[in-house]
């Protein structure tokens, strides 16, 4: 028996077949007004919309193949059904229900598949604003997704074998599973907390993300791909396997290995999370936050690590281009600032143990304390910063001004020390071929010149337990005081206008030099 054809395209000339029952198995038509139109075990290419024949239902045994469904049209594949090659448009609808099977399904704009516990979805190619829903219980193999096209599941979905192309977009809920994903350039995929994702492949400029409470295993990062796990502290949920360019990466029970953060990628460690062997460069950064701890640590250009609440940075190399940020109570403990790096420590941040190279620059400001400080480089502190055991070698420069506190400072040949505008210093020693500038408004205790040494002091600077070695000179001009001043054989003190020295020691050669200033001496052994 033939079917007759009084619409265009609808599938007529299909063979009805005895064994299509209505209710129980085959495939059914039925037009715009719900009367049935078709019925048969197998139908190709059906025509569905709303204005003419408008839906299908596929039963059990029923096979419909090559169906499209435009704007109204309606495909329903129950238990023991099969659909395949489904062409879903714009406003057309697939519901593959529990036991049911869609195999090469495609999604276009604003058309939908939805796939219900138990049922399956083999093979789908998702385009611009298409969209396949997957129930909890429901599975997908064989998915590519493309620019603008997007697949929502809930809990416990299993998908195989999935592409994410450019701007493509993924999203499943709790305990889904999948397998075999491919993030291609431009795509992104977040791997939430109880889901498990395996075999994943990151190609160049792709992005993966994996956040607390999530497996993702064997993930594979191309060159210029990006891969940002978040690391709690004894998380045993997390577990993270994978590898790239440099080599194998792993999270396990909060701990972060040999991660590679570029291109805008971060990896934040958080309540006392912990990573070792990490590099940072192109963009990358890490958090460190919380009681968490980074180990041995490798900043490139233009990579940043930022520490801050209670976080911990130890044995950090900075090169050209790279920084590091401390910030509120933030530490970090053995760091080596080469030529062209940057360490900021600000808001109650602290550094010790820390080399700056020449060439490399160090900031501490606003309660921030650097200690413990071998500079070469540059340092400037201000605000009510905190400097205390540094040494500065030839061509290091520290600049310290507005309310700041240095304490064991040495100053060998060619380093250079200047403190401005009420700052205070406690025990500072100028070497030889070494100098120090004190300005406006500061104090300064314990200061020792050695031989060759050079020290200036003026604008109402107080000085107290001042030694002068031969061949050292201390300048006094615009209102200083220095106070127990001991100057040996060979050594000048000079005081200028409105300078004082008081309680002046002076060895026989020593040479105290007074232009308008104002000298008392605890012994008299020289003029004023």
């Amino acid at each position: 028996m033939m079917i007759p054809y009084p619409f265009n395209r609808t599938g007529a000339h299909a063979d009805v077949s005895a064994g299509a029952v209505v209710g129980e198995r085959g495939v059914f038509t039925y037009l715009r007004n719900g009367s049935l139109y078709q019925k048969a075990m197998s139908i190709d290419g059906a025509f569905l919309q709303y204005a003419k024949v408008r839906s299908m239902l596929v039963l059990s045994d029923g096979v419909a193949n090559h169906t499209t469904l435009n704007s109204g049209g309606y495909l329903s594949v129950s238990s023991g059904g099969v659909a395949s090659g489904v062409v879903v448009n714009s406003a057309g609808r697939i519901i593959v229900a529990s036991g049911g099977s869609a195999e090469n399904v495609t999604a276009n704009y604003a058309g939908t598949a939805f796939v219900s516990s138990g049922g399956r979805l083999a093979g789908a190619a998702v385009n611009s604003s298409g969209g396949i829903y997957l129930s909890s219980g429901a599975s997908a193999t064989g998915g590519t997704v493309s620019t603008y096209g997007y697949v929502y599941g809930d809990s416990c979905v299993t998908f195989a074998s999935c592409t994410l192309l450019s701007n493509g977009r993924l999203s499943l809920g709790n305990s889904a599973a999948i397998d075999h994903l491919t993030v291609g350039s431009a795509a992104s995929f977040s791997c939430y907390a109880g889901m498990s994702v395996t075999n994943v492949s990151v190609l160049s400029g792709g992005y993966l993300y994996a956040n607390s409470g999530c497996k993702c295993l064997d993930v594979r990062v191309e060159s210029g791909g990006c891969f940002q796990p978040y690391v709690l502290g004894h998380d045993e949920d997390t577990v993270v396997t994978g590898s790239n360019q440099f080599g194998a990466f792993s999270v396990g029970n909060g701990t972060a290995h040999n991660f590679v953060m570029a291109g805008g990628m971060a990896l934040p460690l958080y309540y006392y999370a912990s990573a070792v062997s990490t590099v940072l460069s192109s963009g990358g950064s890490m958090l460190v936050s919380f009681g968490a701890v980074a180990l041995h640590n490798e900043v490139h250009s233009y990579g940043r690590a930022l520490v801050y609440s209670g976080g911990s940075l130890v044995s950090t190399v900075v090169h050209q281009g790279g920084s590091v940020y401390v910030d509120f109570h933030g530490t970090v403990i053995d760091a080596d600032i080469l030529s062209g790096g940057y360490l900021f420590v600000n808001n109650y941040g602290e550094a010790s143990d820390v080399r700056i190279s020449s060439g490399a620059s160090a900031i501490a400001s606003t309660g921030g304390t650097l200690a413990s400080v071998s500079l070469a480089g540059s340092l400037f502190c201000s605000y009510a910063g905190f400097l205390r055991d540094i040494g500065i070698s030839g061509g290091g420069y520290c600049y310290v001004s507005r309310g700041c506190s240095v304490a064991d400072a040495s100053v060998g040949s060619g380093g250079r020390l200047y403190l401005y505008s009420y700052c205070d210093a406690v025990n500072v020693s100028v070497e030889s071929g070494g100098s120090a500038w004190f300005q406006n408004m500061g104090k300064v205790s314990g200061l020792a010149l050695s031989s060759g040494a050079c020290a200036s002091a003026s604008a109402y600077i107080t000085l107290t337990d001042v030694s002068v070695a031969a061949n050292g000179t201390l300048y006094l001009s615009y209102y200083t005081t220095a106070r127990n001043v001991a100057v040996e054989s060979g050594g000048l003190l000079y005081v200028g206008g409105g300078a004082s020295a008081l309680n002046v020691t002076s060895a026989e050669g020593a040479v105290v030099s007074v232009n308008g200033g104002h000298v008392e001496y605890a012994t008299e052994t020289g003029d004023d």
